[in-house]
């Protein structure tokens, strides 16, 4: 096995992890939002749990959609206006969008440690879940950008970075 084959089976393993967890948490925010609409409008007692679970699967179910997103290209990029680039063009252009990524998603990495950590003896207010865990998906998930973002520079310089031939997409 090559390193770009590994490469791309790594991608593709992390994808499909992303993408079934994200599922999973949109269906548990669709199943709280449901019953929250139930509860509300024919039992008129609506658990507080419920929208509380609701928007933390949204955050989580986001998240990962991001990655999942930017795995298959289907983010917002410039690449869009010039798909028929040279090799060298590609490189700069991804080199460029990786240093830009780096730029934003750097300091969140940076400072997300300790805010996970000041933030796991603190419980939800109804569900009681620690918060460090709920936001720990934050810089996992923006890890996983930037790697992804080396990865298609790596790509690139082995001439093989059409990622949207891996994703079926």
């Amino acid at each position: 096995m090559t390193l770009i084959s590994l490469l791309r089976a790594i991608m593709r393993s992390i994808d499909r992890l992303c993408l079934g967890l994200g599922l999973a948490a949109m269906l548990l925010m669709l199943v709280c939002v449901c019953l929250q609409i139930v509860a509300r409008y024919v039992l008129n007692s609506p658990p507080a749990w419920t929208e509380e679970l609701a928007r933390y699967a949204m955050v989580w179910g986001a998240m990962l959609g991001a990655t999942c997103a930017y795995y298959r290209r289907l983010d917002p990029t410039l690449s869009v206006l010039r798909p028929d680039l040279t090799r060298r063009q590609a490189l700069l252009r991804q080199i460029v969008e990786t240093a830009a990524i780096a730029l934003f998603i750097g300091p969140v990495l940076w400072f997300a440690p300790a805010t996970v950590e000041r933030l796991l003896d603190r419980p939800t207010e109804t569900l009681g879940f620690s918060t460090g865990v709920i936001v720990a998906i934050i810089p996992v998930t923006m890890a996983i950008i930037l790697l992804y973002a080396f990865v298609r520079i790596v790509l690139v310089l082995a001439d093989q970075d059409d990622f949207s031939k891996e994703t079926g997409s």
